[in-house]
């Protein structure tokens, strides 16, 4: 399942997610918490900077501790790496909160809802920015051998160690190379269609047509957002 794109050569597959017209932008997939998830094998990618950003939406109001919405390595039985990431959810003091975890390094991005909601995650060669609902939350300085930078995979519904499972939809979910602005992101999270200058690597193409399955799309750096 998916569209192949000139210079990002890779299908998305499909494991067991369903389409769903509750999507925020249309359709979405809407994932079990079993063993649902949405797999690209790509071939590896070094990020100098990268944004990670997508909608979600939790049919749990208290989902278990490294529950996964997206990572970027599969690592089975392991887990983390120093060069990889995931966005999960954790339990901090009695609040559950979407993160970014990379190897011994988390951010906070914000307390975990029940309704839609737009996570992102950028990095620009040095910071990394949290961002919920288009509003700037929390950041790190992380060196790139920190801060997940080797993109081997994207895998959406699922933690790295391939244990935890998203329960609940996703839909739109974008990978660019460099680290999107403030501005940019705000108008991601209002519309859904903002940060049309191009640069996006990845995205899930959700169409809203009537009756038609959404797709996992790849794409290239050459400016199809604009």
């Amino acid at each position: 399942v998916g569209h192949r794109q000139p210079g990002f050569d890779h299908d998305g597959v499909i494991n067991g997610a369903q389409p769903d017209v509750t999507g925020q932008l249309g359709r979405a997939y809407q994932f079990d918490g079993i063993d649902d998830y949405v797999h690209a094998d790509i071939t590896d990618w070094q990020a100098d900077a990268y944004t990670v950003a997508l909608w979600v939406k939790s049919d749990l109001t208290t989902p278990d501790n490294y529950t996964a919405v997206f990572n970027n390595f599969h690592n089975p039985g392991v887990g983390g790496s120093s060069d990889s990431l995931q966005i999960d959810v954790f339990n901090t003091a009695g609040t559950i909160n979407y993160r970014v975890l990379f190897h011994g390094n988390a951010v906070n991005i914000g307390q975990l809802a029940t309704n839609w909601q737009h996570l992102t995650v950028t990095y620009d060669g040095s910071t990394v920015q949290t961002y919920l609902n288009g509003s700037s939350s929390n950041q790190l300085n992380l060196a790139p051998s920190l801060a997940g930078t080797l993109f081997r995979e994207l895998i959406v519904g699922r933690n790295r160690g391939g244990g935890e499972y998203f329960q609940g939809h996703i839909d739109d979910v974008r990978i660019y190379n460099r680290a999107l602005t403030g501005a940019e992101i705000y108008r991601l999270a209002r519309r859904g269609l903002g940060a049309r200058r191009g640069g996006a690597v990845a995205r899930s193409a959700y169409t809203s047509q009537p009756g038609a399955a959404p797709s996992v799309e790849l794409m290239d750096t050459s400016g199809l957002l604009r």
